[in-house]
């Protein structure tokens, strides 16, 4: 293995990036963009700021993260058979997803 393949430290948890995540985009709703910050996002998730940063390097990349998570879980991509009809397909179920009751954080 070489020395840039080996990891120091305590592995990643999933947990605290799924929480991590959640807090973002419970953040992103309830404060906006401008008003959101990686003190708060910590701080929901129960997180010391620097775990934040350690992996993501500004607030963009978290909140970039946070949504492509909303999709992984939520939205499947299918072939409509038109860039167009995809691309309106996605944005349908996003706005299902997003009008859908509020569950609990998983």
């Amino acid at each position: 293995m070489s020395p840039s393949a080996h990891r120091t430290g305590r592995p990643r948890s999933a947990e605290a990036d799924r929480a991590i995540l959640g807090a973002t985009r419970a953040a992103l709703v309830e404060l906006g963009w401008a008003k959101l910050t990686l003190g708060d996002v910590a701080a929901r998730a129960g997180v010391a700021k620097t775990t934040l940063y350690r992996r993501w390097a500004s607030k963009c990349e978290l909140v970039v993260d946070a949504i492509a998570a909303v999709f992984d879980e939520h939205l499947e991509a299918t072939d409509r058979g038109s860039l167009h009809a995809d691309v309106e397909a996605v944005v349908i179920r996003l706005g299902h997803c997003w009008s859908a009751p509020r569950r609990a954080p998983r």
